[in-house]
């Protein structure tokens, strides 16, 4: 069962990863429910992002992203707030893939 949306100041910081936040945000695609929405990277870590949506977020819930150069991710919305969500990654095969798929969006930011 989802827990209810919560506001991403009011949230206890529960990062286990360093985060990185992105100067200049990169674009990546965010599927959910049959619909593909345009959003920005705002900033990531090895085990999940905080990304940025022009619009309304979409639900709490599983989702996928898709990224020109870093591929394919799965993951769960996990928070929203205002025009923000954050995305929980499943675990990658290794840190080494994950690290080189963060990359792969740090550098197309750029």
């Amino acid at each position: 069962m989802d827990t209810p949306a919560t506001n991403a100041r009011d949230a206890p910081d529960r990062r286990t990863r360093h985060r990185l936040n992105l100067s200049e945000s990169a674009a990546i695609s965010l599927i959910c429910g049959g619909r593909r929405l345009a959003c920005r990277v705002a900033n990531l870590s090895l085990s999940g992002l905080g990304l940025d949506f022009a619009g309304e977020p979409p639900e709490l819930g599983a989702v996928a992203l898709q990224h020109p150069t870093a591929g394919r991710l799965e993951g769960r919305v996990v928070w929203t707030g205002g025009s923000r969500a954050g995305v929980e990654l499943e675990a990658a095969q290794s840190d080494l893939e994950r690290a080189l798929q963060c990359l792969n969006v740090i550098n197309a930011a750029r």
